[in-house]
Order: C-alpha cells, then structure tokens, then sequence
C-alpha cells in the first residue's frame, strides 16, 4: 500500500527476471527431466527432444519467445512512502518464498494482488543456486557477484544438493524475519545497493508493522523452504502466524522429519498434486495434521502460481510449453489469489 500510483512508463517484467536465464533452466529441465514433474503437463516436450539439442534450443526458444511472447510490465510505485494503516495493529506482513527456475520478480502477480489488498510483502530471492538468476554485492564499493542457476546432472548426488539449498533458503527466511524486526523497530538497515550512500536513518516502514499477523508463504521448493524455516522460527525476533504452502515441492526436506506447530493451508495444483509431497506435508503437521486446510486448484499446473504463462497468450503455446491446464491462465491466477487472501484474511480478522 503506498501514497502512489504505478509509475509511468511501467518496468518491464524481462528487466527483473532475466530472459536469457529463464530459457538456460527450461532447457535444463527438458533435457534433463527431473523425476519430481510430470512430463504430462508438457505436450511439446517429446517434439522438442527430437528437434532440438543443446545448440539450437536456446536460439530457437529466444526466436519463439520475440514472435509469439507478451511483453509484460509490473504495476510498480518505486520509492513511494507507505502509506499508515488504518488499523491500530498496523499492516500484516507475508514473507514469500519463490521457486526452482525463477526469482522475486517471476512471481510478481500474487505478491502485488496481496500488496493491493493491505499487506506488505517482502520477496525474497534465494541466492544457493535454485533460482534461474542473482546477484549480490558484499560492500557498497564492491563489484557485482553473478549467482548462477545451478544445475544438478547426478540424480544420486541431487537429494545431497537440494538439502543443503533447502537449509540455506530457511536460513534467509529467517534472516528476513530479523530485518523485518528491526525495521519495525526502527533500526537503520544498510542496503549496500544504494549509490551514493544515502543518510542514515529508519525505513519508512518502522512503527507500520503488524508483527502479530506475520505469516510466511512460498511456491513449490519455496512452499518446503518456509515449512521447513517454520521449524526453527522461534530462534529469530517474532513469531510466525500461519504459514501458506502453494504446491510445496517436499523432496529437498523428505528426510528432516519437519514438525510444524503452525496453522497451515495447503494449496496443490491438479497437476502437481503427487502423493508424496501430500505424505510428508502431513507427517510434518504431525498432531495437528488435522487442522491443515487443504485445497486443490481444479485444472492448474504447477506455473498456474507463477508469471510465467502470461508470456504467451496463445492457447497452443500455453498449453504445448505446460504453461496451462484445463483452467486458463489468468482464471486459475485469479482463483490463486482469491484462495489465498480468504485464508490469509480469515487469519487476520481473527488476529484483531
């Protein structure tokens, strides 16, 4: 919520998320499947394997995406203020963790609907390899450190990798939930990225935070990265309400033996609702498995969460590339965030 409309011109979706990084993972996974997707929901995938090899499928899947691909902008305000919350409490706070493949900006259309709603988001992008591309900069003065996507070419090797990814996202999960601490408090939070270096002072967002309704939300590797953060939560500075579990990938934590002691709502899309991430979702909630809201979007694929299917409006592509099931893109987008905000609100109408 902010004092500002969207900016003109709007940015575009390709300078956040960058396209070429995009194409090298959808052809990882193409030619190196992973056992933990369906093919199904890819019908070009078997022409692709004939046709295409290494070399050429980056040239012609760029080729494709400037014929037939959306330029898509985001409905941003960059710098704009806060705006005060009209309740007492302050603005409720989701933590959002992406997926496999993508980062912070691919998953802007569910971050922004909650934005519009009241709530402030703070999307991270992990940085141990799993998304399709980051950066960071150690010091205001130093360079720029490219994090590439990291691919996995051992399957015996892979459950190794994706525990080690799985602990490191946790871990800035929870870092998250410290700065989200200490900016409600006040404290002067250094970005390194901001050139010159401004002025110390507080975020504009001190004193407007309702840390009684924090809730942590992610998709797919993000949806077991936040369970599995949620395990450890009480060694950082607040407490987490409810935690949001969109087709929660649970492969990288299968042998943890997480125990979740948090309201939980589980959203599976029809194509990705495997039984083994439902097992150990439910083993995780342990006694409380019980009171674990379930829900499964009827005709959506595991990207329905993501930003990814508005690239191509053509039905062909869309469904050729698993970008759609059944349900249209933009239905099963509206449907996700309908879900989400009614779980999300119930939470904090009950917190107030």
């Amino acid at each position: 919520p902010t004092t500002e409309g969207a900016s003109r011109p709007r940015p575009i979706w390709t300078d956040s998320t960058p396209r070429d990084s995009c194409i090298e993972v959808i052809q990882a996974m193409w030619t190196r499947w992973p056992s933990w997707v369906r093919d199904s929901e890819y019908l070009l995938a078997p022409l692709e394997r004939m046709a295409l090899n290494p070399t050429t499928f980056p040239a012609v899947f760029q080729a494709g995406w400037t014929l037939f691909g959306e330029v898509l902008s985001l409905p941003l305000a960059p710098s704009s203020l806060p705006l005060a919350s009209p309740h007492t409490e302050g603005w409720p706070v989701v933590v959002f963790s992406h997926g496999v493949g993508v980062n912070r900006a691919s998953m802007s259309q569910l971050v922004y609907q909650l934005a519009s709603q009241g709530v402030v988001v703070f999307s991270l992008e992990h940085r141990e390899g799993s998304g399709c591309a980051s950066f960071y900069r150690e010091t205001r003065e130093a360079e720029l450190v490219a994090v590439p996507h990291r691919e996995v070419e051992d399957d015996t090797e892979e459950v190794e990798v994706r525990e080690s990814q799985a602990e490191e996202r946790a871990a800035e999960v929870l870092r998250c939930l410290e700065l989200v601490a200490a900016i409600q408090a006040g404290e002067v939070i250094d970005n390194v990225f901001l050139q010159p270096a401004p002025a110390p002072a507080p975020s504009a967002l001190a004193g407007l935070l309702d840390l009684s309704s924090l809730h942590l939300m992610g998709h797919s590797f993000g949806g077991a990265s936040v369970l599995l953060a949620a395990t450890k939560f009480p060694t950082s500075l607040v407490k987490v309400a409810s935690v949001l579990a969109l087709d929660p990938w649970m492969f990288p934590v299968r042998r943890m033996h997480l125990e979740v002691d948090l309201p939980l709502y589980v959203m599976n899309s029809e194509s990705f609702l495997l039984h083994e991430n439902v097992a150990e979702v439910v083993r995780a909630a342990g006694a409380r498995r019980e009171e674990v809201e379930w829900s499964v979007l009827e005709g959506g694929v595991h990207l329905s969460a993501t930003d990814i299917p508005m690239l191509f409006p053509q039905w062909f592509w869309r469904r050729g590339l698993g970008f759609m099931g059944r349900l249209s893109a933009e239905a099963a987008m509206e449907e996700i965030n309908r879900r989400v905000w009614t779980f999300l609100a119930g939470k904090i109408d009950k917190a107030r």
